[in-house]
């Protein structure tokens, strides 16, 4: 049996910006933001559902998320190139 969830969506973007300083020398500052809208994507459920015996009840977290994917998360960068 399987459990389908949620469809996993996610923005990632890009931008940067480059100075140029003296004849051959160059500054890069980048920015990287993954996950931009900051969405929960769930990765993994809990798909147990029933104990070993019939006499138990049913276990109470299925369906329930296990495991989310990473967060917003932005990386800032700089490169000097000669």
């Amino acid at each position: 049996n399987t459990w389908a969830g949620d469809n996993f969506f996610t923005v990632d973007a890009r931008a940067s910006r480059r100075f140029t300083i003296g004849e051959k020398t160059q500054l890069l500052f980048t920015v990287d933001v993954f996950n931009l809208l900051n969405r929960v994507n769930i990765t993994d459920f809990s798909t147990v559902y029933g104990r070993p015996t019939l006499a138990q009840a049913p276990i109470a977290t299925f369906g329930t998320p296990r495991a989310v994917g990473n967060a917003r998360q932005v990386q800032i960068g700089v490169r000097l190139t000669r």
